[in-house]
């Protein structure tokens, strides 16, 4: 088995047992509390600063873009995969969030010299703080309090994401039920915006509808929350039912189930009310151009082990079911086969000199 690997089975496998002063890790200590973590949607962030990885001090006027900014929690860049694999991918869509008019902060419990480490290997340039004091961890309700204080882990954050305005208010935020999961940059983009960075897009076509989708990402990793997309065009006229009509065949994404990956429930649009003279009825529909988005999050590295030691691809496939109408004729019917293929990669296990490490 290859180093790395090797590495990935045991982070997968990790023993509960983590020895420091005479503590034992409990799994309850890194359980995540996705909806009554830190500041509430419509609050305002308090007032903070820190020290970048560059040696200067940062603020949130200092951080923020003319609509706001991005504030990322994440435990540690130093010995936590997840957390340094969702902090290199934020690098990759600086711009993206910049064009959006947001800054992008994220925030540890390391010193800054671990941070300065992380950044320097990996060219990290936005703001990344070393909060080692856990001031801005705990000012923003989000420090994990079951890690007993004479714990190595104690001042972790709860890992998390905001979204805030230029006057600092929370707009809305992404924290996960796993504290392994992360949502991923591209898919906070699309819930935010409707935009994501360009990937392989594949069509199917039929004489009662054009569907485009992708995937938000093209490289995925374990333990990762990304989003799969389909786009609809209908023809003039032409109509299909809504998930919650009752009597109709209504319009069906569904993936194949895979010990790979978790899917969640897919998101549909709002239906618009349709009458239909003939028969007197109203029935939901889609009509026009609408979009369908699936989230799915991937299995931990110790379930991907086969994959990322092979192929180094997942596949995801699923069919998209339908009956359409126009307003003379329902059509048969129709049942079209979808399939995404993914490159997977394995996540960040590199550490900083023992030197530099938390003690």
């Amino acid at each position: 088995m290859p180093g790395w690997l090797m590495v990935l089975a045991l982070l997968g496998m990790a023993t509960l047992v983590h020895a420091q002063g005479g503590n034992t890790q409990r799994a309850d200590w890194m359980d995540a509390a996705p909806t009554s973590t830190g500041l509430k949607v419509g609050e305002k962030i308090p007032a903070f600063r820190g020290t970048d990885q560059n040696g200067q001090e940062r603020d949130f006027q200092s951080i923020k873009g003319p609509k706001g900014a991005v504030i990322v929690f994440s435990r540690s860049a130093d010995w936590c995969p997840y957390c340094k694999t969702q902090l290199i991918e934020m690098e990759q869509y600086i711009d993206d969030f910049k064009k959006q008019g947001l800054g992008v902060v994220a925030m540890t419990y390391d010193s800054t010299e671990i941070v300065a480490d992380f950044a320097k290997r990996h060219n990290i340039t936005y703001p990344l703080l070393g909060d080692s004091d856990f001031n801005i961890i705990r000012a923003f309700g989000v420090l994990n309090t079951s890690v007993p204080e004479d714990h190595t882990w104690y001042g972790v954050p709860y890992p998390g994401t905001f979204i805030v305005d230029q006057d600092g208010v929370v707009r809305s935020k992404y924290f996960e039920d796993n504290y392994r999961d992360r949502y991923s940059a591209p898919t906070i983009l699309l819930r935010e915006f409707g935009s994501v960075a360009g990937t392989r897009e594949m069509t199917s076509k039929t004489p009662h509808l054009e569907m485009k989708y992708y995937s938000t990402k093209d490289v995925v990793r374990p333990n990762l929350h990304f989003t799969l997309v389909a786009v609809f065009q209908l023809p003039p006229k032409m109509h299909v039912y809504s998930p919650e009509v009752e009597g109709y065949i209504p319009i069906d994404f569904a993936l194949d189930a895979s010990p790979n990956f978790k899917i969640l429930p897919a998101a549909y649009p709002k239906s618009k009310v349709l009458f239909l003279e003939a028969i007197d009825e109203k029935v939901p529909v889609y009509e026009g151009k609408f979009r369908i988005t699936q989230d799915v999050i991937l299995a931990g590295s110790r379930e991907l082990q086969a994959l990322l030691a092979g192929s180094k691809q997942i596949k995801i496939t699923g069919k998209l079911r339908y009956q359409a109408c126009d307003d003379k004729i329902c059509y048969l019917p129709q049942t079209l086969p979808m399939e995404w293929t993914l490159a997977l990669e394995p996540l960040d296990t590199e550490r900083v000199p023992e030197e530099l490490r938390r003690k």
